[in-house]
């Protein structure tokens, strides 16, 4: 079928204008504006691995309690949240601080576990970790102490165990703790050291804790309060590490 001339050169003069470039407006349109954080940013990563026992090598209600004190006892307005997960699971990058616990069981952790724990860590995240049965006696800190030094992980920047003084601003982060950590869930001199640390290019990026902090989140104890309050900062810690840019006030 032919056309006529006349539609023929319509057609052409449509098909060039739909081929010119795009005009940038006289007006241009606004800048995006950077998303608020989702509340991915403040996931708290409970760290389950093979023979890990439920309330003796991992404690299921310690940070959801100390979820829920932040909730009803300060105004920080993190959307804080938590979930249970191995160490290759893809929701470990988004973490703000994993929580590693342990006492007696093996980690034996893999090749995709060690080097997603390096990454984590190589990118600004913030690991607590405790001996849940207190001391140094169990097989926990040194498993940690080997992982740390992975070459996977941090390598020879994992060996440069220190105190962490008690003028340190984990312990004024939020919570005013002139005293350093609790001791209240500790027994003997072994555990008056308080908290030891490991910086990664000047940042504090693994915390080892071996004075029961964590059974006092969820036990009403003697001292709870107080150790309450130091997991409100080491979450805080946390979000500083990050940089997440989740607002937060007191």
């Amino acid at each position: 079928m032919r056309f006529p001339l006349v539609l023929l050169l319509l057609l052409a003069a449509r098909l060039a204008i739909a081929q010119e470039p795009a005009v940038k407006p006289s007006t241009p349109a606004p800048e995006p504006r950077l998303q608020r954080q989702t509340p991915s940013a403040g996931l708290i990563a409970v760290i389950g691995y093979n023979d890990a026992v439920n309330e003796r090598d991992v404690l299921t209600q310690a940070v959801p309690e100390l979820l829920r004190f932040i909730r009803e006892s300060t105004e920080l307005t993190a959307p804080l949240t938590w979930a249970r997960m191995p160490l290759y699971d893809a929701r470990v990058p988004q973490a703000v601080m994993l929580y590693l616990t342990g006492a007696d069981a093996q980690m034996r952790l893999d090749e995709v576990e060690r080097r997603a724990l390096g990454d984590f860590l190589r990118g600004g995240g913030l690991v607590f970790a405790e001996d849940l049965m207190g001391g140094n006696g169990t097989p926990f800190v040194g498993q940690l102490k080997a992982l740390v030094r992975d070459p996977l992980v941090l390598g020879s920047q994992g060996t440069q165990w220190q105190p962490i003084p008690n003028d340190h601003p984990l312990y004024s982060c939020f919570f005013d703790m002139p005293g350093g950590p609790p001791l209240t869930g500790a027994a003997g001199e072994r555990f008056t050291r308080g908290l030891e640390g490991l910086e990664y290019h000047g940042r504090l990026a693994v915390i080892y804790s071996n004075l029961g902090l964590s059974y006092h989140w969820w036990t009403d104890a003697a001292g709870r309060e107080s150790s309450l309050r130091l997991g409100t900062n080491l979450l805080v810690q946390a979000l500083s590490n990050r940089r997440a840019g989740i607002p937060l006030r007191r």
